[in-house]
């Protein structure tokens, strides 16, 4: 007997029963991608199929408005990296076609969802400043990562430069990518330098405004444990807050950066409240929230202003 043949339906809710309904029926043996992108107009997401390879969808949360937009690969591969530009109008992704990064654009059209540029390693996705797109890679064999950039117009593809790495002449310092962001104009990355065991040597904070004069790292470090990784989330005046420490370690607090040496540092809070490992930032209107330890050893629910300063 042959196994039941699964389909994926794609639904929305207002969190009530009545404003739970399903938008459409995506087909048999079709599997939809955790990965989408949210323009101005609308959600874009992927769905990929033995069929018919991978291809891009778009709703605006109504079932007529959720349409197909265009076929991306004969193949079913796999969306690594998705982002917007800094209008929010045009959604970014790659996708990894065998040893193949693509980095595509999209307004949720099929003419305007086009292939830009396409590297012969594996490549990872920061986001767009400017007239570019920025991505990384990691060199295994000088241990070094290098940041690249592809014109929002399609082709102009270059080397922006490549990071410092002060442990890459030792036994497995490699660099990993570990979480990224945009604010103020700067990306922001976390950059995990690898040892021979599953923690870290360190995690440094970087960031740029797209040239190489002004790509740099920052001050401390993010957790360097296995098992444990910081996000880096936006925040007001062009910076971002994480879990980061004055030195290589596993205990965090949570930090900010502004992108300079003298505007990173731990949160400035009142001296009585002791949090440690902040973890799940998210913004709601002019807060930060998330998650960190106190003086019990338990977790609670903490919050910060979203211009949240620090104390060199």
């Amino acid at each position: 007997m042959d196994p039941p043949r699964l389909q994926v339906e794609l639904w929305r809710t207002d969190g009530s029963a009545e404003g739970t309904t399903q938008l459409v029926n995506l087909g048999v043996l079709s599997t939809l991608s955790p990965s989408y992108v949210r323009t101005s107009s609308a959600h874009l997401f992927f769905l990929s199929s033995p069929e018919h390879g991978t291809a891009l969808w778009r709703t605006n949360g109504t079932s007529g408005g959720t349409v197909f937009v265009k076929r991306l690969d004969a193949n079913v591969v796999p969306v690594v990296d998705v982002g917007i530009t800094e209008d929010g109008s045009t959604g970014l992704f790659t996708l990894r076609d065998g040893v193949n990064t693509e980095v595509w654009k999209s307004d949720g059209t099929a003419s305007g969802t086009v292939r830009l540029e396409s590297f012969g390693r594996e490549m990872r996705m920061l986001g767009s400043l400017g007239a570019h797109v920025y991505l990384t890679n990691a060199d295994p064999v000088t241990q070094r990562m290098g940041l690249y950039r592809v014109a929002q117009a399609g082709g102009g593809k270059a080397t922006v430069t490549v990071l410092e790495n002060p442990y890459a002449d030792q036994e497995a310092a490699f660099p990993s990518l570990q979480s990224f962001t945009r604010s103020g104009g700067k990306l922001y990355f976390a950059v995990a330098i690898s040892t021979p065991g599953p923690a870290y040597r360190v995690v440094k904070l970087w960031v740029t405004d797209g040239t190489a004069t002004q790509t740099r790292s920052m001050p401390g470090s993010l957790s360097v444990s296995d098992e444990f990784s910081s996000s880096v989330h936006p925040i007001d005046g062009g910076g971002v807050i994480f879990a980061g420490a004055d030195s290589a370690g596993s205990y965090t607090n949570p930090w900010v950066s502004y992108g300079t040496n003298a505007t990173t540092a731990e949160v400035t809070a009142t001296p009585s409240l002791v949090t440690s490992s902040p973890e799940r930032f998210a913004r709601v209107g002019g807060s930060i929230y998330f998650t960190a330890m106190d003086d019990t050893g338990w977790y609670q629910l903490w919050a910060a202003p979203a211009n949240v300063s620090c104390t060199p």
